[in-house]
């Protein structure tokens, strides 16, 4: 599975160091967390929202999982920035699986 096999890159790091003692990873879906009601102080959605055709289903799920009185952070690129333009033409023309 292509997720897994990116987690265990993530949980190694860039230097070979493992991090897995510091962060705690999890593989799923923005609109069925695999979390808890009311489990975190802060949520960060970055550069996942601009994505979403329909994203109502990931704002339920973000504050279902936020504590009463906890923080949501949004990181946006924008679905029409110049990064996301370069994404949608290979996607496109080049037929790249990242997009």
């Amino acid at each position: 599975d292509f997720a897994k096999e990116r987690l265990k890159l993530i949980e190694k790091g860039s230097d070979g160091n493992t991090i897995s003692g510091t962060i705690h990873f999890e593989i799923g879906s923005a609109d069925a967390l695999p979390f808890q009601d009311n489990e975190f102080d802060i949520v960060i959605a970055q550069c996942i929202l601009c994505f979403l055709k329909d994203p109502l289903p990931t704002f339920r799920e973000i504050f279902r999982v936020l504590k009463p009185g906890g923080h949501l952070v949004i990181g946006e690129l924008g679905a029409w920035s110049t990064w996301a333009l370069e994404r949608r033409f290979r996607a496109t023309f080049l037929g790249s699986s990242l997009w």
